[in-house]
Order: structure tokens, then C-alpha cells, then sequence
């Protein structure tokens, strides 16, 4: 187990400690972006569900998200065979799949999936009972489908999280200046090289990090960061990172 000295005394254990608080600095200065943006497709989404039903002026909040979905959904019931139960998503009577006595819920539903670069939401994470009052159950269906149910907000959510939105959310195609992929040609979408960083600092076993690779992080935040000058927040983090010299690159 590395002791505090190594970290501070050993040039790839300071590399670390260097890429995971750029990390977090980078995902604080992306908070507010994609808070709002959020906020913003929040809107449409119930704007396009309602502007179809002009007698309906009150929301949905009735529905539970196992009665959006039919059984069996894939990644979401163990239902096998046309004889067998599910036990767990629709286990029991009040979670079985119906419309959306309002027929509101279901369109709700079909805007995310729409919205969603896989057409498919997490559906695991969200509770489409607060999807009216809380725009962030909307965007934990762009979250990654497991470890995120517990999640209440852009603040609580971790690097990866709030990345995998701007990944899996085809909202944000139109916010960036390069392609947004998660397969082909991933190497040059940023926001993939800035996911896979993360990831590699979060599951390094000997919390060391190279010089070559350190280098490449901040290059990574660096090109990220500006396409996204123009937010406050942002600019904080690329002065928070100047602050603590943790790389020359800002």
C-alpha cells in the first residue's frame, strides 16, 4: 500500500495525485454547463409532451418507471421464457407494465429514448415519478446503468458520470467542435480520452500515473475546456489549474 511520503516523494505517485485533483477541478468546471443544459432539455422534452395534448394542463407523477416498460426489458428483467416471472423489475402487482393513464409518461419516455445516442435509457437509475419536478432523473437515464440510482444532482454525480452524459446524450452533439463518439473513432473525441483518463486514474492498483500519460490528460481538459470558453465556471477551472501548477500545459 503507498504511504503518504510515496505519493509525495515519487514522481509517478505525484503524477497521480496530480491527475485526480485536475479530474476534479474538470468535472467542477463542467457542473454548470451541464446543469443548465439539463434544465434545458428538461423543458423541451415536456414542451414537445404537452404541446401534443393542449387539454392536458397537469403533469404525470403516478407512474412508476417498471410500469413504462415492457417485460421483458433488456439489462432491466430476468424474466426468461413466455412462462416465467420477473423478479425484479415487475415483481410486483402495482410495477407490471401499463400506459400512462394520462398518456404522458409514455411520450416522456420516448423522448429520452429518442434523445439517447444508444436508444436506450438507464433505466435502472431514474424514478419516472419525479421526471416532471426533478430534470436530473431525466439526465440519470444518459448515466451509465449501474452505481448512479442514488444520485441527486450534477454535484453528487462523479467525473464519469457527468461525462457519460455529454456522451450518451445526443443533445450535446451541437456543443462541441469535434464528433462525439464512444466507438469509432474514439481516440478523437475528447470527451472519451477524458472518460477513459478518469477511469484509468480511478482504477490504477499502484496510484501511479506517467509522465507521458499526465501530459496527455491536461492536453485532453485543455482542448475540452475550450469549447466551452465561454463559461464562467470553466474559466475557474482553468485558473484553479494555472493556481496549483499542476501541469504548464493551462
Amino acid at each position: 500500500m503507498a504511504r503518504l511520503v510515496d505519493v509525495l516523494t515519487e514522481k509517478e505517485r505525484t503524477n497521480w495525485l496530480k491527475a485526480w485533483l485536475a479530474i476534479g477541478i474538470a468535472k467542477e468546471g463542467l457542473e454548470h454547463f451541464v446543469d443548465n443544459e439539463i434544465q434545458t432539455i428538461h423543458n423541451r422534452i415536456y414542451n414537445t409532451v404537452l404541446s401534443s395534448r393542449p387539454s392536458q394542463t397537469s403533469p404525470c407523477t403516478k407512474c412508476d418507471t417498471a410500469n413504462l416498460l415492457k417485460c421483458p426489458t433488456p439489462g432491466m428483467c430476468n424474466k426468461k421464457g413466455g412462462q416465467s416471472v420477473c423478479a425484479s423489475m415487475h415483481d410486483t402487482p402495482l410495477k407490471q407494465y401499463r400506459p400512462c393513464p394520462l398518456k404522458i409518461c409514455d411520450k416522456v419516455r420516448d423522448e429520452i429514448t429518442k434523445e439517447h445516442r444508444f436508444k436506450h435509457g438507464s433505466w435502472k437509475n431514474t424514478s419516472a415519478n419525479k421526471w416532471y419536478s426533478d430534470p436530473w432523473e431525466i439526465a440519470k437515464c444518459f448515466l451509465p446503468p449501474d452505481g448512479y440510482k442514488g444520485t441527486s444532482s450534477v454535484k453528487d454525480t462523479d467525473f464519469n458520470g457527468v461525462v457519460s452524459i455529454l456522451l450518451n446524450c445526443k443533445h450535446f452533439e451541437s456543443k462541441f467542435s469535434f464528433q462525439i463518439s464512444t466507438t469509432q473513432a474514439r481516440s478523437a473525441c475528447l470527451l472519451s480520452r477524458a472518460r477513459d483518463f478518469g477511469r484509468n486514474v480511478r482504477h490504477s492498483s499502484q496510484f501511479k500515473v506517467t509522465d507521458f500519460d499526465l501530459r496527455n490528460l491536461f492536453t485532453t481538459l485543455e482542448m475540452l475546456f475550450k469549447d466551452l470558453a465561454h463559461e464562467v465556471q470553466v474559466q475557474d477551472a482553468v485558473t484553479k489549474l494555472q493556481e496549483e501548477n499542476i501541469s504548464g500545459s493551462f
